[in-house]
């Protein structure tokens, strides 16, 4: 019989077998972590002829991945005073990391803030195209040939869009050159939560990579996001084994804004329905450039089912707070009078409202953005007269 296992990770170096532990009846008896080698002696019980399970826990792995070389040696006890047998050295592979350096989520209008500077920096919401985009370094490089795995998953998983993907080498910001465009080929295999990116060049270790993905928040909720290379799918040359990225996409809000008169330069009563939104919060709505809050608290509002306080501007467009008469939301499917005054002609091209459930300037937990009403003189209203030079006395 043998009475203590010596486990020695031959390479690569880096394992770190100090919380090392296991369950009884073995016991981790010593520990010996060098630079080059690295290795824990058990002591147990191995007779000849029966099988045995040590599982150690705890263990650090190498930060460097590949092939990984074990060899396993039993003496006849602590002491290691004898062998009792040598194993065959033990080669895996063990994957390199994947260290996900920057992480966004940006909603399908930051691509234009000209063309669209409300919406631009709010947040993506559920339902909704969107854009993650991700730098990431590799400890172990991945040559050519390998395939590139991005893949949502968690609670809350997200569609991913093959349509647009793109991975690039970002220039260093000293050379004031150009990214390089990464020749890839994607597909999505077998589900729609997952792509599969064929490297058509290779991705040399701990260089900065970044990628950009469409992608659809399906519902609310925690996601995690994987990004491995494999070996034709062999084995995982590189992961991060799945991590959350605070990927946050909001619900959408619905409401409508409507009047029953729109003269230009008037000062009018809209009705504003909210019927969906994140309660117990103010919202926030946002006029179309030129329309004017009165000033002054509760002095925008009509009806008295809720209160209306102009509260600034935001590019130049009148904010207005509203709230119920205790504060927090004001009350959903019910019609809320307003007043404001229009301006001459719309100064946009698309004029909008935009209403957001948000306290402050803190992020808003639902958005929507609808368009205006347009601007129309009174009608049947008309001047009629008799137009003779030099007349007078006309009607």
């Amino acid at each position: 019989p043998a009475g203590a296992l010596l486990v020695q990770v031959l390479s690569p170096a880096g394992f770190d077998f100090t919380s090392a532990t296991t369950e009884e009846p073995h016991r981790v008896h010593a520990v010996v972590n060098n630079t080059d080698k690295s290795q824990v002696l058990a002591k147990t019980e191995i007779l000849a002829g029966q099988r045995v399970s040590i599982t150690l826990h705890g263990v650090v792995l190498s930060p460097l991945g590949g092939e990984t070389t074990f060899q396993i040696r039993t003496y006849d006890g602590p002491g290691m005073v004898y062998w009792r047998e040598e194993a065959e050295d033990y080669r895996v592979a063990l994957p390199g990391r994947v260290n996900i350096t920057q992480s966004t989520l940006l909603c399908k209008y930051s691509v234009d803030e000209e063309m669209y500077p409300v919406r631009f920096g709010l947040p993506p919401r559920v339902g909704e195209l969107a854009w993650a985009e991700l730098t990431f370094t590799l400890t172990q490089s991945a040559a050519a040939g390998e395939m590139l795995t991005f893949m949502s998953g968690g609670d809350a998983p997200f569609e991913l869009l093959s349509e647009d993907f793109v991975l690039t080498r970002p220039s260093a910001l000293e050379t004031q050159g150009s990214d390089h465009l990464v020749p890839i080929s994607v597909s999505r295999p077998f589900t729609i939560h997952s792509l599969s990116i064929s490297l058509l060049e290779g991705l040399a270790a701990n260089t900065a990579f970044a990628l950009r993905c469409a992608v659809l928040p399906l519902t609310e909720g925690q996601s995690t996001w994987v990004v491995a290379t494999s070996n034709q799918g062999t084995y995982e040359t590189n992961t991060n084994d799945g991590e959350d990225l605070d990927f946050d996409p909001v619900p959408q809000a619905r409401f409508t804004v409507t009047t029953s008169r729109s003269p230009p330069t008037a000062v009018v009563d809209v009705t504003v329905v909210i019927e969906e939104a994140a309660d117990g919060m103010p919202q926030q709505l946002i006029a179309p450039l030129g329309f004017v809050f009165p000033l002054g608290d509760g002095a925008c509002g009509v009806s008295s089912n809720f209160v209306c306080k102009d509260i600034g501007e935001f590019e130049q467009r009148r904010i207005a707070k509203l709230t119920g008469l205790a504060g927090g939301s004001p009350p959903f499917g019910e019609a809320l009078v307003l007043r404001l005054e229009l301006p001459e002609v719309f100064i946009e091209e698309s004029p909008s409202w935009t209403l957001q459930s948000r306290d402050g300037t803190s992020r808003p937990e639902s958005w929507d953005t609808i368009a205006s009403f347009s601007l129309q003189p009174m009608p049947d209203v008309a001047v009629h007269y008799t137009a003779l030079a030099g007349a007078s006395g006309t009607e």
